[in-house]
C-alpha cells in the first residue's frame, strides 16, 4: 500500500470517496457496473499494510478497483484504529528520499520505536486480526485468489522462504477436511493507463507490458482491456506496477470454513482477496404473482425520547450531544383478509412499571422521555381498537419495543426464539434484568426459530426469512447481532413490486446504514469492559451489509425504529395511522 520509503514517497493523489462502515472502509460498485459487469456477484477485500486505514493509499486503491473492475471493495481495519505505526511517527526517522540509507542513530531510534510498540504488535497478532477479516466473509465467501501487491521489482515480503512455508502449510492439509487444491502463479505486471503525462510502457516507465490474467475472477469470458487495469503511481516519479503472487483455488471451499480461508491468505502474506459473494446474497426480491396480496403499512405514534449520539455512532460530531428519536410502531393490514399485525409496540406510557434496571437506564440516558399516547391509544384514536389486532410481531424484547402488551387481548405474539431465554431469566427472578419475565401471555406466544423450522428460506439478500402468510405479502427476516431473537420484516406494499423493510434496531441512526458513521463502542478501561448497543457488533455489521444490498434494489423503502432524521421530517405526517405510507 505504501512503498520502501514509507514516510515520504508514493502517496497516491486524490482523496477517498468511499465510506466508513462498521470500522471498515467501503467503496460500492458504480451503479453503471451492476448491469455491465461480467461477474456481478464478485467483491474484493483489500488488506492494508502496517499503516492501516489512516494512510489513504489503501482507500484510494479501493476506489480505483471499484471503478475499474466494477465491484464492491472492502478494506477492513485490521488494527482496530491503532496501527502498528503511523506515518507521522516514522517521518522523523526516515531519509528524505527513496534509496538513501538510514543513519546509525536513526536505526537505533527505529529499534527503540519498535520495542515501544511491542504491545501494539501483540494486540494485532494474527489470532486477533483474523476475526476482523473473517467478519467480511458474511459478504464475500470462498476466496478464489490471494494476491500480493508490491511495486515492480520490490517484492519486500513474499520471499522464497515465505513461499515455501505457504506451500508446506497447504500441502500439509492433504487428506484433511480443510484441504483445498491450490496452485501458485506469478504475474510480473499489467498494462497501465497514462498517468501524469507518461504513457504506460514508455522509456520512463518501468512497468511490464503483460496483461492481467483473464482468469483472475474465475470467469474466462471477462476481459481486462487497458481501461480496466490497475495502476500504482508516485508523486515523485511514475512508478507503476501490480501484484503478483497468487494462490488460486481450483475448487470451492465447503461450508464457509473461515479458518481455512484466512489461514491460507495469512500464509501467503496476501494483500488482496478476490472473492465471490455468498451464494444466498440474491439481488432480486420475489416477483409479483397474478392477483398478488400485499400489506398496507401505517406508522403508529408511540412516543419519543432523547438519544445520546455518542453511545450509538462513531465518530460522533463534537457539537452533537442528543437527538430526539421516536420508537416507531407499524400497523400492517393484509390486502385480502382481515388480518392486522403490529410490528413493535414502542414505549409504554407508565414507564415506571418497567423493571427497575430499565427505569434507571431511562432516567440516566434517555430523558426527556415524552409519551403523549402509546400504541393502543394511537390505534383507538384512529378508529381501530387494540382488541382487533390479530398479531403482534416484536423485533426483539428491549424495553423500547415491547410497550404494554396488555390491551392486545386477542393477539398472538410473535418473537424470535432467542428471546425465550432472556424472558425466562428476566425480572423479578433476576432483580437486575432488563426483561420482564411475565411480558407475554404464554398461551398466545409463538417463538420463531429459524434454526429448527424448515419454512425459513432465503429471500433477497437475506439467508433466512419466513413467508408468514404464505402468499409473499410479508416475510419475517432473521436479523442477528443486536439482541438474541432480533427479527425484521420485509413487507410487500403493492401488487406490482413495491416493498418496505422494517429494520428494527439493525441500526440506531440512518448514517450507520449509509456508512457516514460506524457503530460506537465505549471502552471502560478500569473495568475492562466494552459497551456497545449491539450484543454482537460483528453480526450486526454483517446483517447491515445485506440491508445495504436491499437498498440498491428499486422500489424498496427501509425504515429504522429510532430514525431521528426521518422523524424530524415526517412526524405527524400522512403516513401515520389512520393514514398510510404511499408505496414506492
Amino acid at each position: 500500500m505504501s512503498c520502501e520509503n514509507c514516510s515520504k514517497g508514493y502517496m497516491l493523489p486524490g482523496e477517498p470517496t468511499g465510506s466508513m462502515v462498521g470500522g471498515a472502509y467501503y467503496r460500492s460498485a458504480p451503479a453503471s457496473a451492476e448491469s455491465t459487469a461480467a461477474t456481478p456477484n464478485t467483491a474484493i477485500v483489500l488488506l492494508t499494510d502496517a499503516f492501516g486505514l489512516p494512510l489513504k493509499n489503501s482507500k484510494i486503491l479501493a476506489d480505483l478497483l471499484s471503478e475499474k473492475v466494477g465491484v464492491d471493495v472492502w478494506v477492513p481495519d485490521l488494527f482496530d484504529g491503532v496501527p502498528v505505526f503511523r506515518v507521522e511517527e516514522l517521518e522523523p526517522l526516515m531519509p528524505d528520499r527513496a534509496g538513501v540509507k538510514m543513519t546509525f542513530w536513526n536505526k537505533l531510534l527505529f529499534i527503540l520505536a519498535l520495542i515501544k510498540r511491542i504491545p501494539r504488535i501483540y494486540a494485532t497478532r494474527q489470532s486477533v486480526t483474523d476475526s476482523r477479516v473473517n467478519s467480511m466473509f458474511a459478504y464475500v465467501l470462498c476466496p478464489l485468489f490471494s494476491v500480493r501487491c508490491h511495486l515492480p521489482g520490490h517484492d519486500m515480503s513474499f520471499s522464497p522462504e515465505i513461499r515455501l512455508q505457504a506451500e508446506a502449510l497447504l500441502a500439509g492439509r492433504k487428506g484433511k477436511d480443510n484441504f483445498v487444491e491450490y496452485e501458485f502463479k506469478d504475474w510480473k505486471g499489467t498494462f497501465l493507463e497514462q498517468f501524469n503525462g507518461v504513457p504506460a510502457g514508455s522509456n520512463n516507465s518501468p512497468a511490464c507490458d503483460q496483461e492481467l490474467p483473464t482468469d483472475l475472477l474465475h470467469d474466462p469470458t471477462r476481459q481486462f482491456p487497458t481501461s480496466r487495469q490497475v495502476r500504482l503511481s508516485s508523486q515523485r516519479q511514475p512508478v507503476y506496477g501490480l501484484v503478483i503472487v497468487s494462490v488460486k483455488m481450483k475448487s470451492s471451499i465447503p461450508s464457509m470454513n473461515h479458518e481455512l480461508t484466512y489461514s491460507r491468505n495469512s500464509a501467503t502474506n496476501g494483500f488482496w482477496i478476490v472473492s465471490k459473494q455468498a451464494t444466498n446474497m440474491n439481488t432480486t426480491l420475489p416477483a409479483s404473482l397474478p392477483d398478488q396480496a400485499y400489506c398496507i403499512v401505517s406508522a403508529v405514534a408511540a412516543g419519543q425520547l432523547s438519544v445520546p449520539s455518542r453511545i450509538f455512532i462513531t465518530p460522533c460530531p463534537p457539537d452533537e450531544h442528543k437527538r430526539i428519536a421516536p420508537a416507531l410502531s407499524f400497523l400492517l393490514r393484509h390486502s385480502k383478509t382481515n388480518s392486522t399485525m403490529l410490528f413493535d409496540l414502542g414505549y409504554r406510557r407508565d414507564y415506571q412499571n418497567y423493571p427497575p434496571a430499565v427505569v434507571r437506564r431511562v432516567n440516566l440516558l434517555f430523558q426527556p422521555l415524552s409519551i403523549p399516547q402509546d400504541v393502543a391509544e394511537s390505534l383507538n384514536k384512529g378508529g381501530l381498537p387494540p382488541t382487533e389486532i390479530s398479531h403482534v410481531l416484536l423485533s426483539h424484547v428491549h424495553w423500547d419495543h415491547i410497550g404494554d402488551p396488555a390491551p392486545f387481548t386477542r393477539a398472538t405474539f410473535l418473537v424470535g426464539s432467542g428471546s425465550r431465554e432472556l424472558l425466562e431469566k428476566g425480572y423479578p427472578e433476576d432483580p437486575e434484568a432488563l426483561f420482564p419475565r411475565d411480558l407475554l401471555p404464554i398461551d398466545r406466544t409463538v417463538f420463531l426459530d429459524p434454526d429448527t423450522d424448515a419454512n425459513w428460506n432465503p429471500v433477497g439478500p437475506f439467508p433466512r426469512a419466513l413467508d408468514f402468510y404464505g402468499d409473499g405479502s410479508l416475510y419475517i427476516v432473521d436479523a442477528p447481532g443486536h439482541l438474541p431473537g432480533h427479527v425484521n420484516a420485509l413487507v410487500r406494499t403493492s401488487p406490482d413490486g413495491g416493498w418496505m423493510y422494517l429494520a428494527g434496531d439493525s441500526a440506531h441512526d440512518w448514517r450507520i446504514v449509509t456508512g457516514e458513521v460506524g457503530i460506537a463502542e465505549e471502552r471502560n478501561e478500569a473495568l475492562g469492559v466494552v459497551y456497545c448497543a449491539h450484543r454482537d457488533k460483528a453480526e450486526t455489521e454483517k446483517h447491515l451489509v445485506r440491508v445495504r444490498e436491499l437498498l440498491k434494489m428499486v422500489r424498496v423503502r427501509v425504515l429504522l425504529t429510532h430514525d431521528a432524521r426521518w422523524y424530524q421530517e415526517n412526524k405527524g405526517g400522512p403516513m401515520y395511522w389512520p393514514g398510510h405510507f404511499d408505496t414506492l
